[in-house]
C-alpha cells in the first residue's frame, strides 16, 4: 500500500514538472522576467514535492 502511495506521489510530481515545463515555454514567449519567476517557482515546488516524497517513503 505504501509503495503504491509513493508511486502515486511520484507520478503527480512528474506531471507537475511537465506542467511547469509548459509554463516555462509559454513565459519565454511572453517575457524573460516572467520566465525566470516561473522557473524559480517551479524549482521550489519540485523541491517541496520531492521532500514530501522522501518523507512519505520513510514511513
Amino acid at each position: 500500500m505504501k509503495s503504491f502511495q509513493i508511486l502515486k506521489n511520484y507520478t503527480s510530481w512528474r506531471k507537475t514538472k511537465h506542467i511547469f515545463r509548459k509554463l516555462k515555454l509559454f513565459d519565454r514567449q511572453e517575457n524573460e522576467k516572467n520566465y525566470k519567476n516561473q522557473y524559480l517557482l517551479g524549482s521550489v515546488f519540485s523541491e517541496l514535492l520531492m521532500l514530501n516524497l522522501l518523507a512519505n517513503s520513510k514511513h
